[in-house]
């Protein structure tokens, strides 16, 4: 679906429904032998889930843009790692990511130390799954002063 959507990019006629064409005419050309020609029909998902796909990739999106943008969309180069994942099950997909806090806590030897906060956030349902506050670890000493203890860190 990507590689013909990005190969009409620069035309102005471009529908759900001629991608379809396309992709289905790409798929006999490529898989007609291996497969014969039931197999290939196999390959192609129902009109309904084939929708649901563009639209889940945001190929959907990308088609009702003008052509320009289009244009523009498709010579831009691929994000790394397979750009966007599909994410369909809670849990299949988490972040985390670690974030200075401006409060200070107390430390183990009783003076205030500075925090950071670590959290884990599920993709699919943007639900938080996990929070941690601990002390961060101290930046490097100036000049003159001796260092202090290290500091724990996520």
């Amino acid at each position: 679906m990507q590689e013909v959507v990005a190969r009409r990019a620069h035309a102005s006629d471009v529908t759900i429904d001629v991608i379809r064409e396309e992709v289905e005419d790409l798929l006999h050309s490529r898989y007609a032998k291996e497969l014969g020609s039931a197999g290939v029909a196999a390959l192609l998902p129902s009109r309904s889930t084939f929708y649901l796909r563009m639209k889940e990739s945001g190929l959907a999106d990308a088609l009702g843009q003008p052509t320009r943008s289009r244009a523009a969309l498709a010579s831009t180069p691929p994000l790394p790692h397979g750009g966007r994942e599909v994410v369909l099950r809670p849990g299949q997909v988490t972040q985390t990511d670690t974030t200075p806090l401006r409060i200070l806590a107390r430390g183990d030897d009783g003076r205030p130390t500075a925090t950071e906060l670590t959290s884990l956030i599920d993709v699919a349902n943007h639900t938080v799954c996990a929070l941690m506050i601990t002390p961060s670890r101290p930046g490097t000493p100036r000049a003159g002063r001796r260092a202090r203890r290290p500091g724990r860190s996520t």
